[in-house]
């Protein structure tokens, strides 16, 4: 009985808040009454609420109740209405190296972009083909977050001479975010190379929105199969299934989207509730409200 008022209760904020706030028409509070009376478990409830009536995430009550028992769940100790402003906050991006301008290093070069230390390196990596296994020296990237915030990134290079190498090592790394003093060593191609850097995205995250970054799945922001197959989260963070992975890495390869617009809502919005909409790009000024208002 506790858990059926609980899950009342949960519906009864959503309901008066979308009143009061104009989220709610009086068809979708009727709905949600008779919901009430059928008295639904809290889990339920939810998720009838999520899946018959989108409009309650688009809800500013709706957005703080999701908001606080996250922060509940992951035991951070910060103020409600303090971090919903920063979360309005524009996020610090740099896009430092694009495909007009790319950049070539050798070995043993290393240089610096907000934050992100990128080195050019050689190790010995061991590499498995046709069922057999063997070790050769490689040519990677060393990338080392040296600033005090997460860092979500988005990194395409190859070797120079060689284009997209057939030959490069699966290495195991966290493909969207680094944490402070966080290494990600990245194969390149085996053998020694020089490398050109095609593209770098950086994006500062709080540490709520870096949790957030890590449950999109990776396929979705247009990373190549070897980086897909390479990430590996330094913290287990379950993936979201609601994220329309192709529809949203075909806008990112047509360019009809950038990585940047994706990551900068998913740093404000939990994937598990909300879906990013086209029309949203990166903010560079202060968000009135949240969540965005995708009409």
């Amino acid at each position: 009985m506790t858990r059926l008022i609980a899950g009342a209760a949960v519906l009864v904020a959503l309901v008066l808040g979308g009143s009061r706030s104009g989220g709610l028409t009086d068809e979708e509070g009727e709905q949600a009454q008779a919901l009430l009376a059928r008295e639904v478990p809290p889990e339920r409830a939810r998720e009838a609420a999520l899946t018959s009536q989108p409009k309650y995430t688009s809800n500013a009550v709706y957005y703080r109740s999701e908001l606080e028992a996250t922060l509940a769940k992951l035991d951070m100790q910060v103020d409600l209405d303090a971090t919903i402003e920063q979360l309005k906050q524009p996020n610090v991006f740099a896009h430092p190296i694009s495909r007009s301008a790319p950049v070539v290093m050798k070995a043993g070069e290393q240089r610096s972009e907000h934050d992100l230390e990128i080195a050019v390196v050689q190790g010995d990596l061991r590499v498995k083909s046709k069922g057999l296994e063997s070790t050769s020296a490689h040519t990677l990237i060393r990338l080392h977050n040296q600033g005090s915030a997460p860092l979500a990134y988005r990194l395409v290079a190859r070797s120079r001479d060689g284009g997209d190498c057939k030959m490069r090592a699966i290495t195991q790394y966290d493909a969207l975010v680094l944490e402070p003093d966080e290494q990600a060593r990245i194969s390149i191609c085996s053998g020694s190379h020089e490398v050109e850097i095609l593209d770098l995205r950086i994006m500062a995250l709080s540490k709520l929105s870096a949790r957030w970054i890590r449950q999109i799945p990776v396929a979705a922001l247009g990373l190549d199969e070897i980086a897909t197959r390479s990430h590996k989260p330094t913290k287990h963070v379950p993936t979201c299934a609601q994220v329309p992975v192709q529809e949203t890495a075909k806008l990112l390869e047509t360019g009809k989207a950038q990585w940047e617009d994706v990551v900068d809502f998913y740093s404000r919005h939990d994937c598990n509730s909300y879906r990013w909409p086209a029309r949203y790009t990166r903010i560079v000024e202060p968000l009135r409200e949240l969540p965005f208002a995708a009409e």
